[in-house]
């Protein structure tokens, strides 16, 4: 199924889905910095007791994809239309801001923060 819908409006939704998107993001990283720093605190506190330490530290890193959302408003930005025809699968990255990689996302940001949700 295809829709129309007013460019403007597309554009709004987009960017505030950015937004929400890297809100979510810095509040991942901070949780994400403040976990690795006790990790490596605590692997230093087994060095120095002589301790026998694994170095291996898997810690996934949060991900950002606001360049996802930029690149769809530069090519509406650059759109001569008024009204944009919209695919299902379009409307639901850009409308419902539901994008091939946000489950891998969520699942990740949510190591870190409940906002993810």
């Amino acid at each position: 199924m295809k829709i129309k819908v007013k460019k403007d409006e597309i554009v709004k939704i987009i960017q505030d889905n950015m937004i929400k998107h890297k809100d979510i993001f810095k509040e991942a990283v901070e949780a994400y910095k403040k976990k690795l720093l006790q990790l490596l605190e605590d692997k230093i506190e087994l060095v120095k007791r002589g301790s026998k330490i694994n170095m291996f530290i898997q810690l996934p890193e949060p991900e950002n994809h606001t360049k996802d959302y930029k690149r769809i408003l530069e090519m509406l930005k650059m759109e001569v239309r008024v009204d944009i025809e919209l695919e299902e699968n379009q409307f639901a990255m850009y409308v419902l801001d539901d994008w091939e990689w946000k489950r891998e996302w969520v699942k990740n940001t949510l190591s870190y923060t409940s906002s993810a949700v």
